[in-house]
């Protein structure tokens, strides 16, 4: 099972926020990789490879307000890739293993001015590859890929192009990388360029 607890600065105290059983967790021996916290909508946001959590269909990605479980988004869910690559991978394989939440980068990776959330993983996005994708993280809109997100070719030993870090830059204009977004993971491509498993996106 997953235990979340807080530090409360002011108190001094630790706080349990929530638990997740692995009972709690569909499919057997789904298990939680990512976990952020979106200041803005105050709720918690796991990553992993479950598709229900709590009884509640969330693939991947899930938002905990406090009293109960939610998709991410209520209008776009991620989707397994495991008709995506030559070598299938089990129908329900995927997962996220990263979350960043920033609000002090409005609007740099979403259509909105509110900060952005920012998965990677191992995921499909309307049918195609994503791996990395983002969301408008102040709203319940839907969730889209960021420039086409990352690719490699599948080895003897099934290694599938994933996405195991990420972090929005607070780096500003004059450094000419307002908004850009560090990865790192394994793939060949971010994008159209040719890489070898870091990249620097600007969306």
């Amino acid at each position: 099972s997953y235990t979340v607890w807080v530090y409360t600065e002011l108190k001094g105290v630790w706080k349990k926020v929530v638990s997740v059983s692995a009972a709690s967790l569909e499919p057997t021996g789904a298990d939680v990789r990512a976990l952020a916290f979106d200041p803005k909508r105050k709720s918690l946001l796991l990553g992993g490879s479950f598709t229900r959590i709590g009884g509640v269909d969330a693939r991947y990605a899930a938002r905990w307000t406090g009293g109960k479980w939610q998709p991410l988004s209520a209008e776009t869910a991620l989707e397994s890739t495991g008709e995506t690559y030559d070598q299938a991978l089990p129908p329900n394989q995927g997962y996220v293993s990263q979350i960043s939440v920033d609000y002090e980068l409005p609007g740099k990776f979403d259509s909105g001015d509110s900060g952005a959330i920012v998965l990677g993983g191992l995921f499909n996005l309307g049918g195609v590859a994503a791996n990395l994708a983002t969301m408008e993280a102040g709203q319940k809109r839907g969730i889209r890929p960021v420039v086409g997100g990352v690719a490699g070719s599948v080895d003897a030993k099934t290694t599938f192009p994933t996405v195991r870090a990420l972090a929005q830059t607070q780096l500003t204009a004059s450094h000419g990388l307002e908004g850009a977004l560090v990865i790192g993971g394994t793939f060949e491509k971010a994008g159209d360029i040719a890489v070898h498993n870091v990249a620097l996106v600007q969306n």
